[in-house]
């Protein structure tokens, strides 16, 4: 089977290729997803006994964060190696691994590619986040002896469809996996009827609820905060997180209209992809407001709510949401699916979505079913939501803790992960 991987990937390789040579970002650890290892490299990866831990991106690498923490008290003396696709989820991967770890690129999947970075790094384990079936990767792993766990499991709309248009070129590489730990019932009812074994597939939970849990904002950052932004007593911050094109100009629309009616009103806008924080500043300026990039403010304090703060640098979504007076989510106002939600939860902070979240349909869910969310069907209905919201503190405050306890109530799942491949590696 490994033959006609390896020509759907040379395939995809032929039209793919193009663009990733010339889009410079892309470009990073070229040669590491070739498999040529540096010398020092090869030697380090020698010197202990290794767990490969694959994530594709920023949000696997965290959600991934408390398995991998878990692992290191699970697995003493054991160092963990992280993959990653992108860029962005190569600068996470650095920021969250401990100095002993390693952060790398995943290699190309190509048979004679993979069995030789699997030479270097001899694992004792695969573990892979999410839905990553990389055919070549998991066949070459089990042949080779080595056991392969999918774990945080999930498979979107569109990812179920694509696989089903596959289904057949997929039963190999189901049976290579060991165990499937799936996020949720639906997401385990896919994973079987695409091929996988009834009795290697368990449902656990989602780890994005413990990744939330993990870092404490530090009061002494809270403070910087508060003072940056001339928040006085009783002035509230709305936080815009993880927004999208499309999304800043209807967030900026309803906050011009809401700060004439709210007194020393303040707003946050930290957009998904953060390279985008000029393009943000001519929004705002467009509108009539005053553009402040996070970066600076220790240097501009902010005096007027017509200044609006853009959040131009990366990993401090968490420090804005956990001052917040409210919270919009984004990727949902507009048809990309959503963005995890859990962080404000756990903060207990009132949140607001848009209509489209079906990329996380299941956690929404938890949070609709406990009243624990407010959704905006519009720009309008932004308006309006965030208006009632200002007004009541009740209603707020009610709203907010909701959410924190369907997030405290779903916590556990890197721990229930742990304990399944410790059953399944008795040997190591």
């Amino acid at each position: 089977m490994n033959i006609l991987y390896d020509i759907a990937f040379v395939v995809f390789l032929f039209f793919y290729l193009p663009v990733f040579l010339f889009r410079g970002k892309r470009r990073k650890g070229i040669f590491i997803r070739l498999g040529f290892y540096p010398k020092q490299l090869r030697m380090e990866l020698k010197d202990k006994n290794n767990i490969w831990f694959h994530a594709v991106s920023v949000g696997e690498v965290l959600a991934a964060a408390p398995l991998i923490k878990a692992l290191h008290e699970g697995y003493p003396g054991y160092r963990v190696v992280l993959s990653v696709v992108t860029e962005t989820g190569y600068c996470a991967a650095k920021k969250i691994l401990p100095d002993n770890d390693i952060a790398l690129y995943l290699p190309f999947d190509l048979t004679f590619i993979v069995r030789k970075v699997i030479g270097y790094i001899r694992p004792v384990f695969l573990i892979i986040t999410e839905t990553e079936l990389w055919p070549n990767l998991i066949l070459s792993a089990h042949s080779m002896k080595i056991k392969v766990f999918l774990v945080n499991g999930r498979i979107s709309d569109k990812s179920f469809r694509r696989y089903r248009a596959i289904k057949g070129l997929l039963f190999p590489v189901m049976e290579c996996v060991d165990i499937f730990c799936m996020q949720t019932r639906e997401y385990a009812r896919r994973i079987e009827s695409l091929g996988a074994c009834r009795d290697r597939i368990t449902v656990l939970g989602n780890m994005k609820f413990d990744s939330a849990c993990q870092g404490d904002v530090s009061d002494e950052y809270v403070k910087f905060l508060t003072n940056a932004l001339c928040l006085e007593p009783g002035q509230r911050l709305i936080v815009a997180g993880s927004t999208h094109r499309g999304e800043e100009e209807m967030i900026l629309g309803a906050y011009a209209q809401l700060k004439e009616s709210h007194a020393g009103l303040r707003i946050i806008i930290a957009p998904r992809h953060i390279e985008r924080y000029r393009e943000i500043a001519c929004l705002v300026r467009r509108s009539g407001l005053e553009p402040v990039f996070f970066s600076r403010l220790r240097d501009e304090a902010l005096i007027s709510p017509d200044q609006v703060v853009i959040v131009d640098i990366i990993g401090m979504l968490k420090a804005v949401y956990s001052i917040a007076y409210l919270v919009f989510v984004g990727g949902s106002l507009i048809k990309h699916g959503g963005q995890n939600m859990v962080e404000p939860a756990v903060f207990a902070k009132p949140i607001i979505l848009g209509p489209h979240t079906f990329n996380f349909r299941d956690i929404v869910a938890m949070f609709l079913e406990q009243e624990a969310v407010m959704i905006a069907e519009d720009r309008a209905c932004l308006k309006n939501i965030m208006s009632c919201l200002l007004r009541d503190k009740v209603m707020a405050e009610t709203l907010g803790q909701k959410a924190a306890l369907v997030v405290k109530s779903n916590t556990g799942a890197a721990q229930r992960i742990l304990h399944i491949i410790e059953n399944e590696t008795v040997f190591l």
